[in-house]
This record gives C-alpha cells, sequence and structure tokens, in this order.
C-alpha cells in the first residue's frame, strides 16, 4: 500500500463518520419533536372522550380547555352553547369544571367553596386554593358530574 491508498481509505470513512453523524443528528432531531408532542398529553388525549360525552349531555357546542395554570396546574373546562364565542359572556357558558394535577393524577376543584384559608392577593388565593380539592371517586358517574358542572 502507498500514501494515496491509505489516502483514500481516510476519505471513504470520513465520509462515512459525517454520514452516520448528519444521521444520528436527523434522528436526535425527530425525537425531539416526538418528545415536545409528549409534553402533556394525557390530559387532553385521556379525558377527551369524558369531555365530549358531556358535551352533548349538555347540548354544548363545544368545550374549551384552559390551562395548566398555577402552582396547581388547574385546567378549567369550560361547555359553551356557542364555541365561536369566548368564556367571558356568562350567558355563552353552560358549566364549567376544573382539574388540578396532584401525584395521584387528578382532582377536582369546588368552586362553590371558599374556605378563606388565604388571605385576598396571596399566592394561595390566586391558585384557587382556597377553593377545596375534591378527590375523585367510583360515584362520580355523569349524573354526578352534571350536576356539579351545572352549579
Amino acid at each position: 500500500m502507498n500514501l494515496r491508498d491509505f489516502n483514500k481509505i481516510f476519505v471513504r470513512r470520513s465520509k462515512s463518520y459525517f454520514t452516520r453523524q448528519d444521521k444520528i443528528r436527523l434522528q436526535i432531531e425527530a425525537l425531539k419533536i416526538k418528545m415536545e408532542k409528549m409534553r402533556h398529553p394525557y390530559f387532553d388525549n385521556v379525558f377527551a372522550p369524558l369531555l365530549e360525552s358531556i358535551k352533548q349531555e349538555l347540548r354544548a357546542d363545544g368545550y374549551q380547555v384552559y390551562g395548566p395554570f398555577g402552582i396547581c396546574h388547574q385546567r378549567t373546562v369550560y361547555w359553551l352553547k356557542d364555541n365561536k364565542k369566548c368564556i367571558t359572556s356568562n350567558a355563552n357558558v353552560l358549566g364549567s369544571l376544573s382539574f388540578i394535577s396532584s401525584t395521584e393524577g387528578f382532582k377536582l376543584r369546588d368552586e362553590d367553596v371558599d374556605t378563606g384559608q388565604f388571605a385576598e392577593s396571596t399566592v394561595g388565593a390566586m391558585n384557587g386554593m382556597n377553593h377545596p380539592e375534591i378527590e375523585i371517586t367510583d360515584e362520580m358517574n355523569m349524573e354526578w358530574l352534571l350536576n356539579h358542572i351545572k352549579r
């Protein structure tokens, strides 16, 4: 073998090296995109059939999920008469339900009760923590949910 042969081997291996590097970079980018899509799939993916069933029961045009917000990662679902209009018009809101994240999954927020535990303008009050949590139980069937939603 002469120097030229070694040089050809080097060039071939270098091209292969950079081709493999490029392929790995593309795989990393594809995995980053996949990972980004996986960030918060649980609520929307898991609860969508339930939210859709409630929409049917309320004869709502649609529903909108707001959140997660605050230190409790609260998500509030609003069922609307007209899904093209916003939630600020109370006449448009048929009902709402607030979910908060916990280490045990989700709990509901009882918006009808104000414990007054946290003073106005405190972090606790601004995060809805004056409204107690409701543990999710087996008794929470569609009838229970509809009664809770239509407060």
